[in-house]
Order: structure tokens, then sequence, then C-alpha cells
């Protein structure tokens, strides 16, 4: 892409087997995975999620990005199912705080099938 433009991506998975606490269960939305959910509001032993973003230097110091991702949560594996997929997309704003390193502080609002978030934060979701 242009220099001022950028393409991210991220793909993750988690597994929790054997007898663990609740506490140990996959998250979704934990740890930026997927915005647009609150972190445990789907847990389960499985989960993944992928996501994308659309980052542009706009002007002096202000970015803008775009991103959207799938994810899911079940039991096992073989339960996941296209139609119970959790969909969730957003826009951000960005702050350039110092340009040597490229730390951006970060505003992002996101929406999900349950909802949306705001997720405000310094240095970007991934």
């Amino acid at each position: 892409m242009a220099k001022q433009q950028v393409l991210a991506y991220r793909v993750m998975a988690c597994s929790a087997n054997g007898s663990v606490p609740f506490y140990d269960l996959c998250l979704f939305g934990y740890n930026n995975d997927l915005r647009g959910y609150t972190t445990g509001q789907f847990q389960n032993r499985r989960m993944f999620a992928t996501q994308a973003e659309y980052r542009l230097e706009w002007r002096k110091r202000l970015g803008l990005v775009a991103f959207g991702g799938v994810g899911g949560v079940e039991r096992t594996w073989g339960e996941f199912r296209t139609d119970q997929l959790l969909p969730a997309g957003g826009v951000g704003l960005r702050f350039n705080l110092d340009k040597k390193n490229h730390i951006n502080y970060r505003i992002d609002l996101a929406f999900g099938r349950e909802g949306r978030t705001l997720v405000i934060g310094v240095g970007e979701a991934f």
C-alpha cells in the first residue's frame, strides 16, 4: 500500500482442554481479538477470531481506521456453524503521540451482534 496506509490482519484461536476452571475458558472480546464485544460476554472451550484493519495517516498527527472481522465460541470445534458466528466492525480515530516510534493514542467505536463497545488506549489493537 502507499506510504501512509497500512492493511493489518490478525487470526487467533483458543482451546481449553480437560478440567479447567471457568476463568481459564476462552473469553471472546479479550485482548482485542475482536472489538465490538464485552470481555466474557461469550466464553466456552473453543474460540477463534479473525479481523482486518485499514489504517490511514490522514493529517499531521491524525489518523483514521476502519476494521471488521468475525469469530465464534463453542464447546467443541465441530459445533461451529456459520449462522452463529459473531461479526464485528467499526471505525477509529488515531492521534500520533510519538512520530519516531509511531505510537498512537486510539479511540475505536466497534459494533457487534450484541451491541457496541468503545475502546480507548495507547498503541494499535494489534
